[in-house]
């Protein structure tokens, strides 16, 4: 994964401006949970591409759950 980048962007993790990559480290490091937390407060301060990285897993947890019921 990308730890040293998840490593770096922890030291400015109370920025919001760094919430979006910060998300995208976690999720690169199998940290889906906290990915979605930052991408959830990127977005809420108007970060748009926070919330297209919501929409693609959203859009990934609906096809996942299609192929589990199939």
């Amino acid at each position: 994964c990308h730890r040293e980048a998840l490593r770096l962007l922890l030291t400015v993790r109370h920025d919001e401006r760094a919430q979006n990559a910060l998300g995208l480290a976690y999720w690169l490091c199998g940290q889906q949970d906290e990915a979605l937390n930052c991408f959830r407060r990127a977005a809420a301060h108007g970060n748009a591409d926070a919330r297209e990285n919501l929409r693609q897993f959203e859009k990934r947890e609906k096809e996942r759950e299609n192929n589990s019921i199939n």
